[in-house]
């Protein structure tokens, strides 16, 4: 079916237009469902027939829906069920609808709402075999039929005459959009987001479920902090006075909710853990924020506890508490290493810089023999900071290598689905699966290279650099949720609108997927 006869059925019903759009008959199964203002009203599946009056008689039900799915069968593929696991992957939530056929009836679920409920094909298999009292073994042995189904999805909008043709629920952002205004608005509406979001305490949530319409009670002191610094720096790019006024209550309730001390050091402590990401992230969001002076005995105190798990060989331990805890080395012994090159650009002291130049080394050694992407941005971010302090030319070289090995984790083009294009993952590599965080946070390392290369005059490596942020640019702003589109299926949009989801088919709202990319993308505008 064409996009301009839905459109034109639209506009027909309504009286906008005196031609209705000739019959369309399919002989696939239909699937249509009704919404008011984000909630389902009515749904129903189709076994074929004549789209025009099926649509017609299930709007006629609810006089009062502002929008319709509409899902139409092209494809289908059967699944022998021994290998459902290899074939109901996340990459056909939301393309493809779901039909299991089990002693007790046939069971569906439609492309669309896999996105609304933010329930993906393995998820809805087994849980429809748990709910139905049927093991695994059964369902295999028993000959059932699992049919995976491809359809055409559209949205209609009644109320407006207007109807759009969509992929997983959303629209394509194109490949080669590239331009200052796709970085504005991205900028835009997540500072949109952390407006409406923040509570009247500081509080900014750590993650929201979409297809609940709830915040999750889950924690993470790393990524509260992050928020806190990235909120602070969108308040000094773009000069607003709620943005400051956020950013100076985020870094008082994290610090009041998370700040303690024991013998001298001070730590940011959550649930029996104190870990060295978290104590580095929280003197670094006092650092760059305008009430540095007032908690400076607070910043004194967390500097000391880095100290102290800063060994003599450079490397750090990774936990004040527990204190046998030495892993995420990955990650922490980088964000500490930004603290200490920040702190350096304020301050020089030789005694500092001698000790992050240690810790470069050490760890340099260290990940070329446990090569990882997660090492890669903070250690690049801090080795920039300490190349324009001493000029070191092996500093800038290791950004290079580091950056370089990055690109190809990169996915683009290819077979992979147009709305995936952009996101850092490496599906052979244990690795991790996607996610807007990891995107976010390669971005802002590779902003680094990029000013860096441009500074060496190495012209293939800038554009190479530039290339890829473009590219993951593109990424967030796919994910990120912009309009009554995507948010289809949410009552509570203001809650959304402006965030960056985890992934294409996974809704969910983390702080970081927001903040990482935020950073990223301040800084990558001020050179375009």
């Amino acid at each position: 079916m064409e996009l301009n006869e839905l459109t034109q059925f639209i506009r027909h019903r309504s009286g906008k237009a005196l031609i209705g759009p000739p019959e369309q008959k399919v002989s696939g199964l239909i699937y249509i469902a009704v919404r008011e203002k984000g909630r389902k009203v009515g749904d129903s599946w189709h076994g074929g027939g004549l789209i025009w009056p099926l649509l017609g008689a299930e709007l006629d039900k609810y006089p009062n829906a502002d929008f319709f799915e509409l899902c139409l069968t092209d494809r289908v593929y059967n699944v022998a069920p021994e290998f459902w696991e290899r074939e109901l992957t996340n990459r056909t939530s939301g393309l493809f609808g779901l039909q299991l056929t089990l002693p007790r009836g046939i069971f569906r679920i439609s492309p669309t709402e896999m996105i609304a409920q933010n329930r993906p094909p393995q998820r809805f298999f087994t849980k429809t075999l748990e709910e139905n009292g049927v093991t695994l073994d059964r369902f295999i042995e028993s000959g059932s039929v699992i049919e995976l189904i491809g359809m055409q999805q559209f949205f209609g909008y009644p109320s407006e005459g207007r109807a759009v043709s969509i992929h997983r629920g959303n629209l394509v952002v194109p490949a080669d959009a590239r331009d200052a205004s796709l970085i504005d608005d991205t900028i835009t509406g997540m500072g949109k987001w952390f407006l409406e979001n923040i509570r009247k305490d500081g509080e900014i949530p750590y993650k929201y479920w979409p297809s609940r319409g709830k915040y999750s009670d889950a924690d993470n002191t790393i990524r509260r902090f992050m928020a806190t610094i990235a909120v602070n720096r969108l308040a000094q790019a773009k000069p607003d006075a709620a943005m400051r006024k956020a950013a100076k209550q985020n870094l008082k309730f994290n610090l009041a909710r998370f700040y303690e001390e024991d013998q001298g050091h001070g730590l940011i402590a959550w649930d029996g853990s104190v870990k060295l990401g978290a104590v580095g992230l929280a003197a670094l969001a006092i650092l760059e924020s305008p009430q540095a002076k007032k908690y400076a005995d607070q910043y004194t105190r967390l500097r000391k506890t880095v100290d102290a798990l800063w060994q003599e060989d450079g490397s750090f331990r990774t936990f004040y508490r527990p204190a046998d805890r030495n892993d995420n080395q990955n990650f922490y012994p980088g964000e500490a290493l930004l603290l200490l090159a920040s702190e350096l650009e304020r301050d020089r002291r030789d005694d500092v810089l001698e000790r992050a130049l240690k810790s470069v080394d050490y760890y340099r050694t260290w990940h070329l023999q446990n090569r990882n992407p997660a090492f890669i941005p903070w250690h690049v971010m801090a080795c920039a900071k300490l190349y324009h302090l001493t000029g070191r030319k092996d500093l800038a070289d290791y950004i290079f290598e580091m950056s370089d090995w990055l690109l190809d984790h990169q996915q683009w083009g290819g077979d992979l689905d147009p709305d995936l294009w952009g996101r850092f993952y490496t599906p052979d590599k244990p690795y991790g699966p996607p996610h807007a965080s990891s995107t976010g946070v390669f971005m802002e390392g590779m902003v680094d290279a990029l000013i860096l290369a441009r500074e060496a005059g190495d012209s293939g490596r800038a554009q190479a650099y530039e290339e890829s942020i473009w590219r993951g640019a593109r990424s967030i702003a796919q994910l990120q949720f912009k309009d009554d589109v995507d948010t289809f299926y949410v009552s509570k949009k203001s809650r959304v609108l402006g965030g960056v989801r985890t992934e294409t088919y996974n809704n969910e709202i983390r702080v970081d997927n927001i903040q990482h990319a935020l950073m990223a993308l301040l800084r990558f505008r001020e050179l375009i």
